[in-house]
C-alpha cells in the first residue's frame, strides 16, 4: 500500500537532501528526491501529486518565491517548506501555503509540519475527523470511551498534530482544552489523569508496559499517542477524507 502522504525534496546538490529523504522515509512519508528545477520540477510535482515540497534556500530566496508562486497556479494543494538561514524578508514573500524553517531541522519536525499542512488542506471536516480518529485509536488501546478525560485526550491529540507540526506544552494543552469545554485547566488535568490511570489499570497492559514501562505522566501519554496518531495519518490518511477521494 502506498503512503497516504507524499513529499518531494528538491535536491540541493549536497548530502543533506539524501539524509533528509532517508529520515522522512523512516517517519513513513513517501519521499522522492528531484534534481530538476524550475518548470521541470513543477511538472514532477504535478505528476506525482505531492502533498509537500521541501526546498533548501542557498541565498536565492526571490527565485524560490517566484517558483512557488508559479507552482501554485498548477498544483494548488501542494505545501512548500523552505529550509533557510532565517531571513524575515524571505518569510514575508511566502503565502499561507508555504513556511520557512531554520537550521537545525530534523525529519520528525518536518514530518509533523507536513501532516499539519495536510490536515489544514482538508478543512474543518479533516480537523473534526482527526479528533474522531484520535478517540478511536485511544479506545483501541484500552482507554475507556465514555470518560470526560478521554474526550479531552482526543482533543489534545488532535491539537498536537494540527498545531503547525509542533507539540504543545502540557500546560498550554490543558488551558486550550479548558477554554473549548468551558472548564478550568485543573479540572482538565485531573480528568485526563484519571483516564490515563484507568487505561493503565484496565486497558491493554502489554501495549502500555511496552510503551511506558510504568504508569505514564499525562504529558508522556499525550506525546506517545500524538506520535502514533501522526504515523497513522501519514500511512493511511484521514479515513473519511480518503474515502471521499476514492
Amino acid at each position: 500500500m502506498d503512503n497516504a502522504i507524499k513529499a518531494i525534496i528538491a535536491e540541493s546538490g549536497d548530502n543533506f537532501g539524501k539524509l533528509l529523504a532517508a529520515g522522512l522515509s523512516a517517519e513513513g512519508i513517501g519521499v522522492s528526491v528531484c534534481s530538476k528545477g524550475g518548470s521541470e520540477l513543477a511538472e514532477v510535482i504535478a505528476r506525482e501529486e505531492a502533498d509537500a515540497v521541501i526546498i533548501v534556500d542557498k541565498g536565492n530566496g526571490s527565485e524560490i518565491s517566484e517558483f512557488i508562486s508559479a507552482c501554485h497556479e498548477r498544483v494548488h494543494k501542494t505545501f512548500f517548506i523552505v529550509i533557510s538561514e532565517g531571513c524575515n524578508e524571505f518569510r514575508e514573500m511566502l503565502g499561507g501555503c508555504s513556511c520557512v524553517i531554520t537550521h537545525p531541522v530534523d525529519a520528525k519536525q518536518i514530518s509533523r509540519i507536513i501532516v499539519s499542512a495536510y490536515i489544514r488542506r482538508c478543512g474543518d471536516t479533516g480537523r473534526d475527523d482527526v479528533e474522531k480518529y484520535a478517540a478511536a485509536m485511544l479506545c483501541e488501546s484500552g482507554v475507556i470511551a465514555n470518560l470526560r478525560g478521554t474526550c479531552y485526550l482526543a482533543r489534545a491529540l488532535s491539537a498536537a498534530v494540527n498545531d503547525s507540526g509542533q507539540s504543545c506544552d502540557i500546560c498550554g494543552v490543558y488551558e486550550a482544552v479548558a477554554r473549548e469545554f468551558g472548564k478550568t485547566a485543573a479540572s482538565v488535568e485531573r480528568a485526563v489523569r484519571i483516564a490515563v490511570r484507568l487505561a493503565w489499570d484496565r486497558g491493554d497492559r502489554e501495549l502500555m508496559s511496552k510503551a511506558f514501562g510504568d504508569i505514564p505522566a499525562n504529558s508522556r501519554f499525550i506525546e506517545y499517542f500524538s506520535d502514533k496518531l501522526c504515523a497513522r495519518i501519514i500511512r493511511d490518511g484521514i479515513p473519511s477524507v480518503v474515502d471521499s477521494e476514492q
